[in-house]
């Protein structure tokens, strides 16, 4: 009985622990994520305007906006044809 209630207690004691360290995990990543955010948001918007004042045409237009999402959200694509819907 006695080495059942020691297993109890050792696994209480761990999970109190884990829980304690995802607290903990939690606040720092709400601290440092904030910063980190601002920064690298204005520094996208940033890019992004000085680019699409520097271009004139539409499809220039399309173009760089497309690629800069492209950036933001890591994905593989690219731009292939760009044309006009309206």
């Amino acid at each position: 009985m006695e080495g059942l209630q020691v297993t109890i207690l050792g696994m209480a004691v761990v999970l109190l622990g884990l829980y304690g360290l995802v607290l903990v995990l939690q606040i720092q990543e709400k601290l440092l994520s904030k910063d980190k955010k601002n920064e690298a948001t204005e520094a996208i918007m940033g890019k992004k305007t000085a680019v699409i004042q520097k271009t004139d045409g539409l499809d220039e237009t399309v173009a760089v906006v497309t690629a800069v999402m492209s950036e933001i959200l890591d994905n593989n694509e690219a731009v292939v044809n760009i044309r006009q819907l309206n």
